[in-house]
């Protein structure tokens, strides 16, 4: 190829490449359904009770298997020393009759082959201790699995919690913009003023110093969004995507009629209060005799019960027996356990109680804090109202040269105080009525 024709097919690559589009940043919209499913997919401590449920499942099903008999095969091969022929001849003499030489001799065969099967069934075990260990296993794995459930209700109300902070920061953040914005106008008209000599210097210095405030309270306002969206993010393991808030949901009720639902946290103490007392007797079962019935199959090669055998025909026998055992270290080691469970279960009864009294408390409090978050919400609309019809009351006075620059601020001042109040009482209610949800055990439900 001509250096001229390289040159220009390097010159059209390159545009080629640098008129390609960006790959364009991925938008999120988020939600309480989002956020929620986001949380069990991506919180760390809800990862973390479902490997401890995996493994209490595992334990279960191991529990499950010691109701199976034990059964054992072994195989041996031995190779026997040749017994000398005296050993082996045997000699008939019949009275009367000529003698018959040498006698008889015996084969032998020096090979042997052997195969042994037993099986053993823990009779009284099986009803003493391992149906009760299994039923223990399964109760511990329901525990675990409710446990698992409050952990991911706490991790979804605290992301929601940081969603609606993040969700109040906007908000405040968009209503400094608008209002520094609106005083940006008001303050330079009252310049154009000044320098036409319509008005006196003086007028436009309120103007400046309330400028100036607007200014660094929205530099704060915007550190605290950029804070909050950290949190937030940092909760649900997102990476650099773009996140907008998505719709809202209605302004929530006085206070939610539905009747309180047993907790999670209370079903995982019950579920565990069962695994005790199953422990408890399949310990117990430890203090009284054991026993064991023991089936066993013998596949032998030349079998020791057969004689002048001259080649190897496996024969088999059989056998069962009983065996009753009784061991006082395991008793006395069964008795001391059974001591460590009662304990265990006096400190889950005193657990239970006062996690319901503290989920009662929790209840009344979540639900006053909804009532005075909502007539909060009620009282800053009317406040709103009034504020917006001074400000438009100064701002008209103003311009007609009947009001002052510091009256002007002090309701413009007014207006952006009482529009972040509304703001603020508004996802107040939002999550006021998240606690209380979160309170009755409906959150996730």
């Amino acid at each position: 190829m001509k250096p001229h024709l390289v040159s220009l097919f390097t010159a059209i690559v390159s545009i080629a490449l640098c008129s390609r589009p960006a790959h364009a940043q991925s938008t999120l919209v988020l939600n309480e359904r989002e956020i929620e499913l986001r949380v069990r997919a991506a919180s760390p401590s809800v990862r973390a009770q479902r490997a401890a449920l995996a493994q209490s499942m595992a334990e279960r099903d191991r529990a499950a298997r010691a109701l199976v008999p034990e059964l054992s095969v072994t195989g041996r091969y031995t190779r026997l020393s040749s017994v000398p022929e005296a050993f082996r001849r045997l000699e008939i003499a019949i009275p009367g009759m000529p003698s018959m030489g040498d006698g008889l001799v015996f084969p032998q065969l020096l090979d042997q082959f052997t195969a042994r099967a037993t099986l053993t069934l823990a009779l009284s075990e099986l009803f003493t201790r391992a149906l009760p260990a299994l039923a223990a296993a399964g109760a511990r794995t329901e525990a675990l699995a409710l446990e698992a459930r409050a952990q991911q209700t706490r991790s979804v109300l605290e992301a929601q919690s940081a969603y609606l902070s993040w969700l109040r920061a906007r908000a405040a953040l968009d209503i400094a913009h608008s209002t520094r914005a609106s005083f940006e106008q008001q303050r330079d008209d009252t310049a154009r003023r000044v320098s036409a000599g319509q008005i006196a210097a003086a007028q436009q210095l309120p103007l400046d110093v309330t400028l100036s405030s607007l200014r660094r309270q929205e530099l704060s306002i915007e550190a605290t969004v950029r804070i909050a969206e950290a949190q937030l993010r940092a909760l649900l393991a997102l990476r650099d995507e773009r996140i907008v808030p998505g719709d809202e949901t209605d302004e929530p009720s006085p206070s939610p009629r539905n009747e309180p639902v047993q907790r999670p946290e209370l079903a995982a103490l019950d579920a565990n209060a069962r695994a005790l007392e199953s422990q408890t007797r399949a310990t117990a079962g430890a203090l009284a005799p054991a026993l064991h019935v023991i089936g066993g199959v013998d596949l032998a090669a030349p079998n020791p019960r057969a004689f002048a055998q001259t080649t190897l025909t496996p024969l088999a026998t059989w056998d069962v027996s009983v065996q009753l055992s009784w061991s006082l270290g395991q008793t006395l080691d069964a008795e001391a356990q059974l001591r460590v469970l009662s304990a265990q279960r006096d400190g889950l009864n005193a657990q239970r109680e006062a996690l319901s009294r503290a989920i009662e408390a929790e209840v009344t409090t979540a639900r006053a804090e909804l009532e005075a978050a909502v007539q909060r919400l009620a009282e800053s609309q009317t406040g709103l109202r009034a504020a917006e019809a001074l400000a438009a009351q100064r701002r008209g006075a103003y311009a007609a040269g009947v009001a002052t620059a510091t009256e002007l601020t002090l309701a413009e001042a007014e207006l952006l105080r009482q529009r972040i109040e509304r703001a603020d009482a508004r996802l107040e209610a939002r999550a006021a009525h998240l606690r209380v949800r979160y309170a009755l055990g409906s959150l996730t439900r």
